[in-house]
C-alpha cells in the first residue's frame, strides 16, 4: 500500500461518457496510513456526471485501505455518492467517512459501506449531509461495527439510514427526514441483524402515502424479520410519522426504552409478530397519561410509561428514566439534561 493525501482539488467529469462497467470520479485502492487522518481526500469538488449514465460513482474505496473522506462535495453522481467495499479474502478497508455534503442526480444512495467486518469501529461515517437521499441516504450491509453518527439525511425516495444484515452497529444522533419507507431501517435480507444500538436519533416527517395497515405505513424506525435480533432503540425521539417504532415479524429480543414517541399517526409503536410481546416500557408519549391505545398496534407492554421525557447524559449519550439513575450513572463533570416536567 501506499500512502496519499489529496486536498482541494476539483475533479469535475464534464458531462463525458465512459466505457466499461463503472465510472468513478475518485479511487482509491491500497491507500493505507496508519494515522487514518494522515491518507485520503479532502475539501475536493466531484461534479459534473452526465446524468444519462446509470453507473456513476462519486468516490469508491476498495481493499488494504486506510484512510479519511472529509470535507468533500460529491454531486451528480447516478448510482453511489460513495462507496465502500470489503472483498472475500482481502483486507477490508477501515475508512472515516466525515463531514461531507451528497447531492445526487436522482433517487440514487448516498452512503454506502459494504461487505465492511472488524471489531471496534471498522468504519465511521460521521456529520455528513445527505439532500435529495435516494433510496437509501446511508447504507451498512453485510457488515458489522460501524459507527453511523450525526448526520443529517433529508428528502429522499426511500430509507433515511439502512442496516441490512449488519451487526454490531451503532446509529446515534442523526437527523432524518421526509422520507416514505423508514427514517431508521434494521433488516437482514442476507444474514442476521443482530446487536445493533439506535440511540439518540431525531426522526420525523416518514410518510408512504398509504396507512391502511401497519405494514404499509412510513416507519420512523423500522426493525423487519426474523433475523432481525437483539435490537436496542433507546434515546430516539420519533415524531410526525406514519408510525413511530415498528418490530414487524422480529422477536422479544428487540426493545425500545426511554424514547420521545409522539404525533405519529396512527400508530406511535406496532408489533406484528402475534407470537411474542414486544417490551417497549418506560417511554415518553408525549403525555403523563401515557401513549393513547389506538395508537398501539399489537402485543406491546408499554407500562410502565415515563411521566416525562428520559433524562438524558450528554456527555455520554445515554438515557435514563429518573433522575436519580442517571446521577448514580453519571462520571464527574457530565452534563445531564432533564426537561421540564414533574418527576420522582
Amino acid at each position: 500500500p501506499i500512502s496519499v493525501k489529496v486536498s482541494g482539488f476539483t475533479f469535475d467529469a464534464n458531462s463525458q461518457t465512459h466505457i466499461g462497467d463503472r465510472f468513478t470520479g475518485v479511487y482509491f485502492r491500497k491507500v493505507f496510513n496508519s494515522d487514518i487522518g494522515a491518507a485520503g481526500l479532502f475539501d475536493s469538488e466531484i461534479k459534473g456526471f452526465s446524468t444519462s449514465d446509470p453507473s456513476v460513482t462519486g468516490i469508491r474505496v476498495m481493499e488494504s485501505s486506510k484512510l479519511t473522506l472529509s470535507g468533500n462535495q460529491v454531486k451528480d453522481y447516478t448510482i453511489l455518492g460513495i462507496v465502500v467495499y470489503g472483498t472475500d479474502n482481502l483486507v477490508d478497508p477501515i475508512v472515516t467517512t466525515t463531514g461531507n455534503t451528497l447531492t445526487p442526480a436522482g433517487d440514487v444512495e448516498g452512503i454506502q459501506y459494504r461487505f465492511i467486518n472488524g471489531t471496534g469501529t471498522a468504519g465511521e461515517i460521521s456529520n455528513n449531509t445527505i439532500t435529495n437521499g435516494g433510496y437509501h441516504g446511508i447504507a451498512v450491509s453485510t457488515s458489522d461495527h460501524v459507527l453511523v453518527k450525526n448526520n443529517t439525511s433529508s428528502a429522499g425516495a426511500g430509507n433515511g439510514i439502512t442496516l441490512e444484515s449488519a451487526s454490531n452497529c451503532v446509529v446515534q444522533g442523526n437527523t432524518i427526514a421526509n422520507y416514505p419507507w423508514n427514517g431508521i431501517a434494521v433488516t437482514g435480507p442476507y444474514g442476521n441483524s443482530d446487536g445493533n444500538l439506535i440511540l439518540g436519533n431525531t426522526i420525523s416527517g416518514i410518510h408512504s402515502g398509504n396507512t391502511s395497515t401497519l405494514g404499509n405505513c412510513g416507519w420512523g424506525i423500522g426493525m423487519e424479520g426474523s433475523g432481525v435480533t437483539n435490537t436496542v432503540v433507546t434515546g430516539n425521539d420519533v415524531s410526525t410519522s406514519d408510525a413511530g417504532i415498528v418490530f414487524y415479524g422480529v422477536d422479544a429480543t428487540n426493545a425500545a426504552h426511554n424514547n420521545i414517541i409522539h404525533d405519529n399517526y396512527p400508530y406511535n409503536l406496532g408489533n406484528s409478530n402475534t407470537s411474542v410481546t414486544i417490551n417497549a416500557e418506560n417511554n415518553w408519549w408525549g403525555s403523563a397519561a401515557g401513549p393513547v391505545a389506538s395508537t398501539i398496534s399489537g402485543l406491546v407492554d408499554y407500562d410502565p410509561w415515563l411521566t416525562h421525557p428520559p433524562v438524558h447524559n450528554v456527555t455520554q449519550g445515554t438515557y435514563f428514566s429518573t433522575i436519580q439513575a442517571a446521577v448514580n450513572a453519571a462520571s464527574a463533570g457530565d452534563t445531564i439534561q432533564v426537561a421540564a416536567g414533574t418527576y420522582e
